[in-house]
């Protein structure tokens, strides 16, 4: 393996290229400190010393993105992918702490799942949306749904009484009024059977 160009970044780091190819970023400390220059040629050893650099550097910054709150998988790597990490090693350190439940995707899509529920006055079909947009997969999804209870009627009253009306006065909509309700309530991921049952009465 040849280091085939050095590319500054900023003040601090440098894209390093192998072998003509994008590698990683390093400091220039680190630069310096693995005598890394253009036409050097690192040794398996060497390199395998520089995952392990990145490794745990990735794994740092992870820790750091979820110290204030729980953000799913696929949020945490795109954001080091853009930090220009490789995918290799970020995976690699997302399956390690995975394993000790750091990164829960399961636990991110409950507690999700539970506060567009019981705040957002949302229904199951919303909540699949917008967890599917986080990434969650689809079994993790079905999962916390059949889970979670949502008494989709209550939450339509609610929904239908933050809105401004009153249950009781429905009824005295005219169709145009009665279309916007339920197109807002459609757009809230509730069942269109359940809206009809509760308008109607």
């Amino acid at each position: 393996m040849i280091v085939t160009e050095l590319q500054p970044m900023d003040n601090k780091k440098v894209r390093v290229y192998i072998d003509s190819e994008y590698a990683f970023p390093l400091y220039r400390s680190e630069i310096r400190k693995f005598g890394l220059a253009v036409n050097n040629d690192i040794s398996p050893d060497k390199y395998e010393e520089l995952r392990d650099v990145l490794f745990k550097r990735i794994r740092e910054r992870i820790l750091y993105i979820i110290s204030d709150y729980d953000r799913p998988k696929k949020a945490i790597r795109q954001k080091l992918l853009d930090a220009g990490y490789p995918d290799e090693i970020v995976d690699e350190a997302i399956r390690h702490l995975e394993e000790y439940h750091y990164i829960d995707d399961r636990r991110y899509a409950c507690n999700l799942a539970e506060s567009l529920a019981n705040n957002r006055h949302a229904g199951k079909r919303y909540i699949r949306n917008k967890l599917y947009e986080k990434g969650i997969s689809a079994t993790i999804i079905d999962e916390v749904l059949d889970e979670i209870e949502i008494d989709e009627a209550s939450q339509i009253e609610s929904a239908i009484r933050k809105k401004g009306y009153h249950i009781e006065e429905i009824a005295e909509l005219d169709d145009k009024e009665i279309g916007k309700l339920y197109a807002y309530l459609c757009r809230k991921g509730f069942s269109s059977s359940i809206i009809r049952n509760i308008i109607r009465k």
